[in-house]
C-alpha cells in the first residue's frame, strides 16, 4: 500500500494495527473503508477529472486526493493535473500564435490572407464558428489543428486573393520573404507557466517550450534516481539486521578461533606448571 500512496500506520494497545491517508484520514482501523473513483468517459483540455474519495464507517465521503502526493498514484495525480495540463497549455499558446501569424501576412503594407492553419468547425475548445476557419481560443487547439484542406499552391504564392497584396509576376518573392520576416519578429503569446511569453520569434518559443520539457524529464530522472538509491540502501540495511551476514559471521568465527587457541596454549601451560610441580615434590 506504501508503494501506491502515502500513509500513516499506528498500533493499537491489543495489537491492531491502524492505516491512514497523508492527512490523517482512516482507510483501515476496525474496518477497511472504501475507495471511490470515477473516471471521465472522455477528456479534453482543461477539464477537471474526478476526484480519489473514502467513504467511511458512518457512510461520507471525503476526499483525498490533495493528500496523495507519494507512491504510484501520487506521482499519476501529478502527471494528470499538473505536469500533461502544462505542457498543453504551451504547446496549445504555440500552435494559436502560429495559427494567428499565418492568418493574414503584411508585405509592404498591404494585407495578404492566407489561413494557413485551421480548425475543424464547432470543434471545442477552439470552436470556430465557420467551417475550417482560424481558432477563436487556444485551449486545446494542439490537438485539432490542420492545414486548410482547399489551400492550392497559388495561394501559397499570391495569397487568397481577397487582401489587397497583389503579386507581381511569377518572380514575385515578397510573400515569402515577408513570412521569413514573420518568424524573425518578436510576438507576444497567450500567457503560459515555464516560458517567456511576452517577447520570443517562434523559433525561440518553440526551443523554450522543449528545453523547458527536456528540463523537467531530466529533474524527474535525478529524482527517481536519488530515491531509487535511498530505497537500495534501505533495502539493504533491513536485509543486514533481518538476515545473516556472511561477512561478520566469518568474522565472529575467526575470533572464536584464535580466542580457542590461545585459551588452549593457557591451559597448556597451567598443566606443565602442574606437572613441574609434583616433579619437584616427588
Amino acid at each position: 500500500l506504501s508503494s501506491e500512496m502515502d500513509v500513516q500506520t499506528f498500533r493499537r494497545p491489543d495489537g491492531q494495527l491502524a492505516i491512514l491517508t497523508g492527512s490523517s484520514q482512516f482507510l483501515l482501523d476496525q474496518e477497511p473503508v472504501t475507495v471511490n473513483f470515477t473516471p471521465a468517459g472522455t477528456v479534453s483540455p482543461d477539464l477537471a477529472l474526478g476526484a480519489i474519495t473514502i467513504t467511511n464507517a458512518f457512510g461520507g465521503t471525503v476526499d483525498i486526493t490533495a493528500s496523495i502526493t507519494q507512491g504510484k498514484l501520487g506521482g499519476l495525480l501529478d502527471l494528470r493535473d499538473t505536469i500533461l495540463p502544462e505542457a498543453q497549455d504551451q504547446i496549445d499558446s504555440l500552435a494559436f500564435e502560429l495559427a494567428q501569424q499565418f492568418d493574414t501576412i503584411t508585405v509592404g503594407g498591404n494585407t495578404a490572407p492566407l489561413q494557413l492553419f485551421t480548425a475543424p468547425a464547432n470543434t471545442p475548445p477552439a470552436n470556430p464558428t465557420a467551417a475550417e476557419a482560424v481558432p477563436v481560443g487556444d485551449q486545446g487547439y494542439s490537438a485539432v489543428m490542420q492545414v486548410r484542406t482547399n489551400l492550392t499552391g497559388t495561394e501559397l504564392r499570391d495569397s487568397d486573393g481577397t487582401g489587397t497584396f497583389v503579386v507581381n509576376g511569377d518572380g514575385d518573392a515578397s510573400l515569402p520573404l515577408a513570412i521569413l520576416d514573420m518568424f524573425e519578429a518578436k510576438q507576444a503569446y497567450v500567457a503560459v507557466n515555464g516560458l517567456n511569453t511576452t517577447a520570443a520569434t517562434l523559433e525561440e518559443f518553440a526551443a523554450q517550450f522543449i528545453g523547458y520539457q527536456a528540463n523537467q524529464k531530466a529533474d524527474f530522472q535525478s529524482q527517481f534516481g536519488f530515491q531509487d538509491e535511498v530505497r537500495n540502501l534501505l533495502d539493504e540495511r533491513l536485509k543486514d539486521q533481518g538476515s545473516v551476514n556472511i561477512d561478520e559471521e566469518l568474522a565472529n568465527l575467526i575470533q572464536l578461533e584464535a580466542a580457542f587457541a590461545a585459551s588452549a596454549r593457557v591451559l597448556t601451560s597451567v598443566q606443565r606448571s602442574i606437572d613441574e610441580l609434583l616433579r619437584a615434590v616427588a
